[in-house]
């Protein structure tokens, strides 16, 4: 009877767990690649189990059990090893300012735990299955061993008194929180692909007209202290249909994704590139002058130029026209800028092809 309830008051310590799943998935969404998410998981794992040595089960004088190996076991799977550490961290902490004389070994059977986390962490997959928690807590469970520390027959006790509970909240903790965390993993993921599909083009995966909206927001936002100009360059592959019907649709989109990551590989990370059209690719540089914007159209221009496909035995090249133009982001200004680049992209057409034209007016 005494190790039932010793098992029930351990799973319910476990509430925590949904505490740390939210938490997580709230991580993941806003912090994910950050050094400060890795802090914050870290001090969520830890505190998850500095909370739960607060409502432990003592065997004896000084000498007490609870949930807390859970959470540092699965700290670093899910959020790395420095996370890891640092709840391992609090947790020591936490463990040598309760006292009690079995202070150092429950230290040991906390480093046990965390370093059964940090082993699946290097050795394991990314993505944990079920048997993977199985064997995470089988490993975590041997901080009982840690036990022994205190002496031979101290440890013996403890363990006959402890080992079932304490075995039985490690394989249930590990293996339920664990699923629960991976879930949550896995759904963030699954809604991260789906934003960016929805706002990528599957082909280049530059990033569709959808975003303009975006885009344009980011712009006024950016200009409020200054009205910072911000210009866009129109590019347009010339000739791209006789591409298409002399070598195939499947040459035609390679000459797309060639050409489009000469794009990406010229700009600056801060502007954004989008497939427009067929095989109309714009640029919206923030904060640049239409000086600026035609000198990266032109310098563009001659990466393209410079570019070589083959099909079969024969090689050939393309070229792009472009259009620029300058504005101030506000009140669809953007859509507007965009129109005034096609006309100027449309000169550039009419006067050749392989040459780059501006629409200065714009820029007043």
């Amino acid at each position: 009877m005494q190790q039932l309830t010793s098992i029930a008051q351990l799973v319910s310590s476990l509430g925590l767990g949904a505490l740390v799943v939210l938490g997580y998935f709230a991580l993941l969404r806003y912090y994910r690649e950050r050094f400060s998410g890795v802090v914050i998981s870290g001090l969520l794992f830890g505190c998850a189990a500095v909370l739960a040595m607060l409502s432990p089960i003592q065997v004896s004088p000084g000498v007490f059990f609870d949930a807390r190996s859970v959470f540092l076991a699965l700290a670093s799977p899910f959020a790395g090893p420095i996370s890891g550490l640092i709840a391992l961290a609090m947790a020591v902490s936490a463990r040598f300012a309760l006292g009690g004389s079995g202070a150092f070994a429950g230290s040991i059977g906390l480093t046990i735990a965390g370093a059964a986390g940090m082993l699946l962490w290097y050795f394991g997959p990314r993505r944990y299955q079920p048997h993977h928690f199985f064997l995470l807590a089988a490993m975590a469970s041997l901080m009982v061993l840690s036990a022994f520390a205190m002496g031979f027959p101290a440890g013996l006790a403890i363990i006959r008194t402890a080992l079932i509970p304490l075995i039985t909240i490690n394989f249930f903790g590990v293996l339920l929180l664990g699923l629960c965390l991976e879930a949550a993993r896995s759904n963030n993921e699954y809604t991260r692909l789906l934003a960016f599909e929805a706002e990528r083009d599957p082909l280049t995966h530059l990033f569709n007209r959808r975003v303009l909206d975006d885009v344009e927001l980011k712009l006024e936002r950016a200009m409020t202290a200054g009205s910072r100009q911000a210009c866009v360059i129109l590019f347009d592959i010339d000739h791209f249909k006789e591409i298409n019907d002399k070598f195939g649709h499947a040459r035609g989109d390679d000459v797309l994704l060639k050409v489009a990551g000469a794009i990406t590989g010229r700009v600056r990370r801060s502007d954004t590139v989008v497939r427009y059209g067929g095989e109309e690719i714009a640029v919206i540089l923030e904060d640049t002058v239409i000086e600026n914007a035609v000198v990266v159209a032109e310098q563009t221009r001659k990466m393209i130029e410079r570019l070589t496909f083959e099909h079969g035995d024969e090689r050939f090249s393309v070229t792009v026209s472009a259009g620029v133009t300058a504005f101030f982001a506000g009140d669809g200004a953007l859509r507007i800028a965009l129109d005034r680049a096609d006309q100027a992209l449309y000169l550039a057409k009419n006067a050749g092809r392989n040459r780059v034209e501006s629409f200065i007016q714009a820029a007043a």
